[in-house]
């Protein structure tokens, strides 16, 4: 099933990208969009997630997991509406490893 979810996040990330301006090379990007372990396991450290997309401030984050939310409700997939609700916008600075590690 994970398999099936890897393959599929792509076409639902390039249809979403398709709307939504990319962020130019030397723009700050304040915001992660992260996705969230599928395991149980509630002892991953929030650095430790995947970072899927950098964003210059909260609102493009939102903004764009919105699309993706509305990308997968009017494909019908279960698969990729799962898999859009496991991504969350977070800043930047929660994603950084605490010192020492």
């Amino acid at each position: 099933m994970v398999r099936r979810l890897r393959r599929w996040l792509p076409f639902v990330l390039v249809a979403a990208c398709a709307s939504t301006r990319a962020r130019p090379a030397g723009e700050r990007a304040d915001w992660v969009l992260v996705r969230t372990p599928m395991s149980e396991n509630l002892g991953i450290p929030i650095y430790a997630w995947e970072r899927v997309r950098m964003f210059p401030s909260a609102e493009d984050c939102s903004i764009y997991r919105m699309e993706l939310l509305e990308n997968a409700v009017s494909a019908g997939s279960r698969t990729k509406l799962e898999e859009v609700y496991r991504l969350h916008c977070l800043p930047a600075r929660k994603m950084e490893p605490p010192a020492g590690r």
